[in-house]
């Protein structure tokens, strides 16, 4: 692997000036802590090749977070504190430029030494051996990013204070940094593996010009953005909206137990309702069919008597067919015959 953490390794009974936690690598000022482990024959390998560069960078890296502890491991600090670190003296001013272009050859080294592994038959970004040696990249790019902006700043104070022709040689070491930073920013943001796990920034095509003070206000600082990652306890979204979906109404579907013997006992429905009114019209009718065979039994002469008994008889028999079959028609017309005589007489 090309990285190997470990923390607060104690070798010969000294803690190592890390801070915390340290990444361990092949390096021989480490190798000696760990004598019964072979590493024989592994620096020279394409592994071996990175590991070595990537422990430089993790050695300088220490050296200058020890040297100011006021930036922190991340190297992001507001421009005050960066002022504050820098100081007023153009000596503190100088040297903190130089080691700030020390920290960056480092990591643009290792970005360079990458690259340059990942040959035509590698190419693809989302094969496990081209991931191994893409990981580390990803806090290099976070690194490069503030160096850069804090370089930037640093040479514009120094442009302040010095003549120009004495910082020619930082100029001339800023532009090929910008020129190699810009190179790798463009090929990682075109890679898949970066592009999931971080947003990189883009630098602007020329670098800025030191020899024109009023050209800092055109320095846009360079911010990386690190997608947040969802927490583990998140429930996992629905591969289905349900509350969106639309509601089908459900259909009432008739009991076929009900529809052939009735509703249960206790339960009553329209059908009973319907059941009590035809018994009470048929009581009706049934009354004022036997008020007038009692008028004609009586002999009575009422006018249209006979009429009235036989329409009073087709509503019987309608109310009848309807409840189960009460002809009484013909006895009606019978009777209104009276009851002494014969049919056909």
């Amino acid at each position: 692997r090309l990285i190997l953490p470990t923390v607060e390794m104690q070798p010969s009974g000294g803690r190592l000036q890390d801070g915390g936690l340290y990444y361990t690598a092949c390096h021989p000022q480490v190798l000696k802590c760990f004598p019964n482990v072979s590493w024989q024959g592994h620096l020279h390998d394409r592994y071996g090749q990175l590991v070595n560069i990537y422990t430089k960078l993790l050695l300088t890296k220490i050296s200058f977070h020890l040297k100011h502890p006021e930036f922190p491991p991340g190297l992001e600090v507001t421009d005050e504190v960066l002022e504050k670190a820098a100081g007023t003296d153009v000596n503190n001013i100088f040297q903190l430029t130089v080691e700030m272009f020390d920290y960056m050859d480092c990591e643009l080294r290792l970005t360079e030494s990458v690259f340059r592994q990942l040959n035509t038959a590698m190419a693809v970004s989302q094969m496990s051996a081209v991931q191994c040696r893409l990981a580390p990249l990803i806090q290099v790019i976070q690194d490069c990013s503030h160096l850069y902006h804090y370089t930037v700043k640093l040479m514009f104070k120094l442009h302040s204070c010095l003549p120009a022709d004495t910082l020619q040689g930082h100029r001339d070491r800023f532009h090929e940094q910008f020129r190699s930073l810009k190179n790798f920013f463009k090929r990682a943001s075109d890679m898949l593996y970066f592009k999931r796990l971080i947003q990189i920034p883009r630098l602007p095509e020329s670098p800025p010009n030191f020899l024109r003070a009023s050209a800092l206000a055109e320095h846009v600082k360079p911010v990386v953005v690190i997608p947040e990652e969802a927490p583990e306890d998140e429930e996992p979204e629905n591969l289905i909206e349900i509350s969106t979906a639309p509601q089908v109404e459900q259909q009432n579907v008739p009991d076929i137990f009900e529809q052939t013997f009735g509703p249960p006992n206790g339960v009553r429905d329209d059908r009973d309702l319907q059941i009590e009114n035809l018994k009470k019209e048929v009581d009706l009718l049934r009354a004022e069919l036997e008020k007038i065979k009692l008028e004609v039994r009586r002999g009575a002469a009422v006018p249209g008597v006979e009429e009235e008994a036989h329409g009073v008889a087709g509503s019987l028999n309608r109310v009848g067919n309807r409840r189960g079959g009460l002809s009484v028609g013909s006895a009606v017309h019978h009777t209104a015959q009276g009851p002494d005589q014969q049919p056909g007489g």
